[in-house]
């Protein structure tokens, strides 16, 4: 089984970083409030992240503060 799993993550290993770039490229800090829009989209590319994973039910709602996944 860990064979498989390290074949595969040596398989994807170029796409997951590449997933990884883009995501801590989205300035979510969320402290600042310049970044609102910026939590909103983080959260979305979080849930495609996840749903592309293959989680099903996968969603992001907005709350009085941050939105949550």
């Amino acid at each position: 089984m860990m064979e498989a799993v390290n074949r595969y993550l040596i398989e994807k290993r170029t796409e997951h970083l590449e997933e990884l770039k883009q995501f801590i490229r989205i300035p979510s800090v969320s402290t600042k409030s310049e970044f609102r829009r910026d939590m909103f989209r983080c959260a979305r590319h979080v849930a495609g992240l996840l749903q592309k994973a293959g989680l099903e039910h996968v969603q992001w709602l907005r709350t009085e503060g941050h939105p949550i996944v």
